[in-house]
């Protein structure tokens, strides 16, 4: 038992101060009202923790975050409980951030209220919210996350706004280990650079270290459409089938001086083995149509195109390509 009455010191070049009472009977721990502050930071705790069960609550109060890992920047103020056991705890709590920054990420506010019991049955309602999110050059005003349900059945929602491109999605399933979740996505739409594709049909979605598995997953806006398979185990698999990629779909993607007046089209399954084997057959071709390119300075180039058609087939022993191009 160590009763803490006036606790002093520095950490990370800050005054530590603290008081409070520890009890430690085997692998039984009791908390008693115990708080610690360094600089103008304050925590909070007190509960019990054996091999069994969590009981904790905290109050933490962190104004800045660089003051224990320099690289991390902002404030960060929270409360709540942690109960269950070490293998399923359960987590309620609040979170409030301010201009969170590390290396290139940043978040100029953070927002999360969480109800979280990582076992069967148990409630998964959680709702973070950021604003004015940076990231690796992109930038969005507002990310919403939100989960409600329980651990093993619940409906999942993404949404990002104010950015280059943005991400809406529906998702519900359930996890069956806290590193395996199983379900469907329900519908997404991606938009930006004067593109917009939307999900055409419910697609199903299974992800566990062992295995990702990705089911129906078809995309399509007015111009272009197609749907993927994949699978990821001992070995990857991967079909595609593409009714039409139209240019128009692609808006800004494709440069100013060139216009494709043709379309994609084609099919194929392509798997590849552990040894990095690959097997499977593989089909493009575009439709009849023309290209057009201009270059500053040079008459333009219009070619004609009456048909093109990609094969290639993967065995054991060889790849075969073949290239059919007909101006």
């Amino acid at each position: 038992s160590a009763d803490i009455a006036n606790l002093k010191g520095r950490w990370q070049k800050q005054p530590l101060s603290g008081h409070g009472n520890i009890t430690l009977d085997g692998d039984k721990l009791d908390i008693k009202a115990l708080e610690l502050k360094a600089g103008n930071d304050r925590l909070v705790a007190s509960g019990k923790l054996d091999d069994k069960t969590i009981a904790l609550d905290y109050d933490l109060d962190s104004k800045n975050l660089a003051a224990y890992y320099p690289p991390l920047k902002g404030s960060l103020t929270g409360k709540g409980k942690i109960s269950g056991s070490l293998q399923a705890p359960e987590i309620q709590g609040q979170l409030t951030g301010k201009n969170l920054a590390y290396a290139d990420h940043k978040i100029a506010s953070l927002q999360a209220s969480l109800a979280t019991s990582l076992k069967k049955g148990g409630r998964f309602t959680n709702h973070i919210e950021l604003q004015g999110v940076q990231s690796s050059g992109q930038k969005w005003n507002a990310i919403q996350l939100t989960s409600d349900g329980n651990y093993d059945r619940h409906n999942l929602s993404l949404r990002s706004s104010g950015g280059d491109a943005n991400l809406q999605l529906t998702a519900s399933g359930g996890f069956s280990a806290l590193d395996a979740w199983k379900g469907d996505i329900n519908s997404l739409e991606a938009s930006g650079y004067n593109m917009q594709w939307r999900l055409r049909q419910r697609s199903a979605l299974q992800i566990s270290p062992k295995q990702i598995t990705l089911r129906d997953f078809c995309l399509a806006d007015q111009y272009s459409g197609l749907c993927l398979d994949l699978k990821h185990d001992k070995q990857s698999e991967l079909a595609y089938r593409i009714s039409t990629l139209d240019p128009k779909s692609f808006g800004k993607l494709i440069p100013a001086n060139i216009r494709l007046n043709t379309a994609l089209q084609g099919e194929g399954k392509i798997s590849r083995t552990a040894n990095g084997q690959l097997r499977g057959n593989a089909d493009l071709h575009l439709s009849p149509g023309s290209i057009n390119i201009q270059i500053k300075g040079q008459p333009p180039l219009n070619l004609t195109l009456k048909n093109a058609q990609l094969r290639s087939r993967f065995t054991d022993r060889q790849a075969e390509n073949q290239l059919n191009i007909d101006f």
